[in-house]
């Protein structure tokens, strides 16, 4: 079983692909163990060229389980994804979460943005949630941890009910994963710290203006669960850096305007504003999707939407290009090319291994 430390803290991690492709670090949510990123999924992102690598959050599935303490942050959770890059070799990756995801992975940015090749934040928040949620959405989110089996299952019905996509409320597949994750690793005290830990968390809001790496936020319109402000919010205050993305200069900072806005037509349409550089380089995009509330876009929990995967994808790939004062797309990615193995200095080992060589 393959597992790292951070400090006290083990924690549990699983890899897909080879090794010399971009390392792309998948975060979860509140609660959510590292199956929710199901192997169809990473082996996708595999399929297009990245090493995939999946973790179970502290207090979660297969990693430590604090209990008794200590008390922690989501920044400790962030130090947690950088012990886990650190495990699997990867000076610098592209991360994506969602929801509380989100906040980890903002927070990995933040502390260390020279690791970090790009950063996907889906349906979260810059910092703890303010306002008062609908009372189906709080009652569900508030219920009394289950004790066996088929209430653990009830309470994920319960949960996706409120705040899932009516037209996918598949009661088999959301059973299924239920009894798959109470039977890996049941632990309903774990979630509760790990609430506690964003709600006492500092905001990220004000930090998020000097952020430097290139974003992707994907939020529904419709989310109960953290509201759509929150994914606007973020994205806008990456928007103010005052340190280029793509040229590393210091200038003027990114408008807060996007360079386009399309809409794509679908059976949940969806708003997508582009942001440049100065040198119309893309850096960053908000994906605003029409009628979707907190699930994961284009996977089981809401198919109509637009994927989140494909999306992210399509986004990370082009953030292989430079971050060098050169022309969008003329050269590779500095970062990815200096993290290959050090195998591929011998000419022998490139010749036998030109895929993990590649620059």
């Amino acid at each position: 079983m393959p597992t790292t430390t951070n400090g006290p803290v083990s924690l549990y991690y699983e890899v897909f692909g080879s090794e010399g492709d971009p390392v792309l670090l998948l975060v979860n949510g509140l609660g959510s163990q590292c199956i929710n990123f199901k192997v169809e999924l990473c082996e996708k992102f595999v399929s297009r060229g990245f090493r995939v690598v999946r973790f179970d959050n502290r207090d979660v599935g297969l990693s430590s389980h604090l209990k008794g303490g200590p008390k922690y942050t989501v920044d400790d959770m962030a130090a947690d994804g950088f012990a886990v890059l650190d495990a699997v070799g990867a000076a610098g990756a592209h991360i994506a979460g969602w929801s509380m995801g989100g906040m980890i992975v903002q927070a990995m940015a933040l502390q260390h943005p020279e690791r970090i090749l790009s950063m996907t934040s889906v349906m979260s928040a810059p910092g703890p949630m303010t306002g008062e949620r609908d009372p189906d959405v709080a009652a569900a989110f508030m219920a009394p941890p289950a004790t066996t089996r088929d209430e653990a299952a009830e309470r994920h019905l319960a949960g996706l009910r409120a705040w899932g996509s009516p037209a996918c409320y598949d009661v088999d597949r959301i059973t299924a994963d239920a009894h798959a994750a109470y039977d890996r690793c049941w632990d309903p005290e774990g979630r509760g710290r790990q609430m506690m830990a964003v709600g006492t968390s500092p905001s990220r809001e004000a930090a998020l203006g000097s952020l430097k790496v290139p974003t992707l936020v994907l939020h529904g319109d419709a989310d109960r669960t953290i509201d759509p402000a929150c994914g606007r919010i973020a994205a806008e205050q990456w928007l103010r850096t005052d340190n280029l993305v793509a040229s590393g200069r210091q200038d003027a900072p990114l408008s807060l305007a996007p360079s386009r806005v399309e809409e794509r037509p679908g059976a949940l349409s969806t708003e997508v504003a582009h942001f440049t550089d100065p040198r119309g380089c893309e850096v960053g995009q908000r994906w605003t999707i029409h009628g979707m509330d907190h699930v994961w876009p284009g996977g089981p929990q809401e198919p109509r939407g637009p994927s989140a995967a494909e999306a992210s994808w399509a986004f990370l790939s082009r953030m292989r290009l430079s971050q060098t004062a050169v022309p969008c797309g003329e050269v590779k990615s500095a970062v990815a090319t200096k993290h290959r193995p050090r195998k591929c200095r011998k000419r022998r080992y490139r010749r036998r291994h030109p895929r993990r060589c590649r620059r």
